[in-house]
C-alpha cells in the first residue's frame, strides 16, 4: 500500500508537472499568435477602409459614374504593398501594370495600389507620379494603360488645403489606380456630357462642407 501510495504521489506531481509545461506553451503560443496576428489584421483592415473609402466616396456619392458596374462585377484587382522606397514603389506598379495587361478584362479590368507607407509627401507623391508616366511611355504602354492618383493629402491646382474639391480625391492611404486606355475611352463615349462631372463633382463637395466630409471619412477608417 504503501509503495502503491508513493508511485500514486509521484505520478501526480508528474502530472503537475506536465500540466505546468502545458500552461507555460499555451501563453507562449498565444504571445507568438499576438505578435503575428495584428500584421494579418493590419493589412487586412487597410484593405477594408480603402473599399469602405471607394464605395462611399466614388461610389455612392457617384463620383465617378463609371466604376459602378465595374466594382458590382467585381472586376476591381486590390493589391496591397509595403513598398517604401520610390525604386520598389514603381517595381510594384510595374509589376501590378504586367498582371493587368497579361489578364483579360473578363476578370481584372482596372487595379488599385495601395501603398500605406509611400510618401505621405504629396509633392514627393506627384513626383513619383511623373516618374511612372514617363516610365509607360517607355515601356511603350502609353495607350495602353493609364494611372490615376489618390492620396491622403492631395491638393488640385489652384486650391486651398482644405478645399472640399480636394477630398474627391483624398483617399485614406496613397494609391495608384492602373486603368485601360481602351474601357476610359469607350465609357467617356457612351456618357453624356462627360466635361461636366469635374464641376458637378466640386458642387457636390462644396454642398456637403468640409465638417461633413470628415465626417464620413473617420466612418471608413473605423
Amino acid at each position: 500500500m504503501l509503495r502503491f501510495g508513493a508511485n500514486a504521489k509521484m505520478k501526480a506531481r508528474g502530472r503537475r508537472r506536465n500540466t505546468g509545461f502545458q500552461i507555460a506553451l499555451n501563453k507562449t503560443l498565444i504571445t507568438l499568435g499576438k505578435l503575428l496576428l495584428p500584421r494579418m489584421e493590419e493589412s487586412d483592415l487597410i484593405l477594408q477602409q480603402s473599399k469602405a473609402w471607394i464605395k462611399k466616396f466614388v461610389l455612392e456619392m457617384g463620383l465617378c459614374p463609371f466604376a459602378k458596374p465595374i466594382w458590382d462585377a467585381r472586376l476591381i484587382h486590390f493589391q496591397l504593398s509595403q513598398a517604401e522606397a520610390p525604386d520598389k514603389i514603381i517595381e510594384d506598379v510595374f509589376l501590378l501594370c504586367e498582371k493587368v495587361v497579361n489578364t483579360s478584362p473578363e476578370e481584372i479590368e482596372t487595379a488599385i495600389l495601395i501603398l500605406p507607407k509611400a510618401q505621405s509627401d504629396f509633392a514627393a507623391y506627384l513626383d513619383m507620379l511623373d516618374t511612372l508616366n514617363e516610365l509607360l511611355e517607355e515601356a511603350e504602354l502609353e495607350g495602353v494603360l493609364q494611372i490615376a492618383s489618390f492620396h491622403p493629402h492631395y491638393q488640385f491646382d489652384g486650391t486651398g488645403e482644405y478645399a472640399p474639391e480636394n477630398f474627391t480625391n483624398r483617399s485614406p492611404f496613397p494609391m495608384f489606380h492602373i486603368l485601360r486606355e481602351e474601357s476610359v475611352s469607350a465609357a467617356i463615349e457612351n456618357f453624356p456630357n462627360v466635361d461636366d462631372i469635374p464641376l458637378r463633382n466640386i458642387e457636390k463637395m462644396e454642398g456637403l462642407g468640409i465638417s461633413h466630409i470628415r465626417g464620413l471619412l473617420k466612418t471608413v477608417m473605423e
